[in-house]
């Protein structure tokens, strides 16, 4: 399922960057959330994303709100 698959980009790109993803991937991750409108999914990466020291920018907010409105969780968009 979508679970699975979200998994396994996350382990492909964690073997990519052993050094650390550069933002732009964590950004895709996160779109990857927002089109399933899977806001835990979503929270998981950007918290992933601030343990590993990677800035957000304007599009990471962004995909964050859009994956809150595509699940109907105005708390969510809000927290972002």
């Amino acid at each position: 399922g979508a679970q699975g698959a979200f998994e396994e980009a996350r382990r492909a790109c964690a073997a990519v960057g052993q050094g650390g993803l550069p933002r732009v991937l964590w950004n895709t991750l996160l779109k990857a959330h927002a089109n399933a409108g899977d806001v835990a999914g979503a929270d998981s990466v950007f918290q992933e994303m601030a343990r590993q020291g990677v800035a957000p920018n304007g599009r990471t907010y962004g995909k964050l709100v859009e994956s809150a409105a595509k699940a109907g969780s105005r708390e969510w968009g809000e927290h972002w």
